[in-house]
């Protein structure tokens, strides 16, 4: 049982003093204390507050601790309590290192109680020496649990040991345990251990088949060297010549064992292309055109007659458009078909 919470007294304002002769300089503090935060804790569903609360930090390097920074931000704004918690049922971790010192006014009674009614009831956890209870608290506006909330627990004082001091850590997540090598002796299934080659393939550029150069064996050295010599005498040398044995026609030989192919049968010739039976029918269309415009007293001076003929020749080859690449046309089919744009169009 923990008899009561550590208290102390921060000044709201400094007193204004008179100086009547230089002070004498002081020792420079390395790490001095910094009053981070100093506000209350708002009670879910009520209108209650506990005030009297305030944090420091004497971190050297305030960037290097995100905890106090996020204190001084929520400054001038009460921070959600959102209750007590089980230490050991966190998803995770306290920050022991980068914790922040919580004090209590000694005049906030209720603050006082509430306290050591959460943390001087339990015992202390035989890991780390801090309380079992803790106060989750948040940095936002709700009281609902978040993955920013930290936690306000207790440790003994190093002075007193009936007393215990407050500190505000983070969640951290766990650590994930370390895996240990176990030697053991090699196994038959173990694979074999094999050294890299002393004598790797040169390469240049990229690593490929075109940064490996191909080993020159001594005879195409050789043939080479007797290349070059023929050429400086001024000789043509052809190299792999062919040796064919040209002696005129002979039968081929069938020996045993040997299947003798069919002739296949003839291959038919393709039809005619079909441009040259198209062709003819557009000539036939166009002049049955022009003959039918000219009856009507349409020639090539007409303002209109390329618009016409145009007309009438593009309407008579839609309606022969199964046909006209087929087989030749009839005249008369032709006329009939023209006659009837015609009619339509220049009547």
């Amino acid at each position: 049982m923990i008899a009561s919470v550590e208290t102390t007294v921060i000044a709201s304002s400094a007193p204004t003093v008179t100086l009547t002769r230089p002070t004498p300089p002081k020792p420079i503090v390395q790490n001095p204390t910094r009053l981070v935060y100093r506000g209350a804790l708002s009670l879910p569903d009520s209108d209650l507050t506990l005030d009297g609360i305030s944090f420091t930090t004497s971190s050297a390097s305030l960037l290097s601790s995100p905890l106090p920074l996020a204190l001084e931000s929520q400054r001038k704004r009460s921070l959600p309590l959102i209750g007590a918690v089980d230490i050991s049922s966190l998803k995770g971790r306290l920050d022991h290192e980068n914790a922040v010192r919580m004090f209590i006014h000694p005049q906030a009674k209720l603050s006082m109680s509430f306290f050591e009614a959460t943390l001087c009831t339990t015992k202390l956890r035989s890991s780390d020496g801090v309380t079992e209870m803790g106060v989750r608290i948040g940095l936002g506006d709700s009281h609902t649990v978040n993955d920013s909330d930290v936690i306000i627990y207790g440790r003994l004082s190093d002075h007193q040991s009936s007393v215990i001091q407050l500190y505000l850590a983070q969640i951290k997540p766990l650590l994930p345990p370390a895996q240990k090598q176990i030697n053991r002796p090699p196994r038959p299934d173990d694979p074999t251990p094999r050294l890299p080659p002393l004598l790797l393939p040169h390469t240049k550029g990229s690593p490929g088949r075109r940064g490996m150069k191909r080993v020159r064996s001594d005879s195409s050295a050789m043939h080479e060297k007797e290349v070059a010599r023929k050429k400086a005498k001024g000789r043509v040398v052809l190299d792999d010549i062919p040796k064919l044995d040209i002696k005129g026609k002979s039968k081929a030989k069938i020996g045993t064992g040997v299947f003798k192919v069919p002739e296949g049968p003839a291959v038919r010739l393709s039809d005619p292309p079909l441009e040259s039976v198209e062709r003819p029918n557009k000539e036939l269309v166009r002049n049955v055109t022009r003959k039918s415009l000219a009856s009507r007293g349409v020639t090539k001076t007409h303002p209109e007659f390329e618009e016409l003929q145009g007309w009438i020749y593009r309407g008579t080859l839609f309606a022969f458009r199964a046909k006209i690449k087929l087989k030749p046309l009839a005249p008369d089919e032709v006329g009939i078909i023209v006659e009837r744009h015609t009619s339509m169009y220049a009547d």
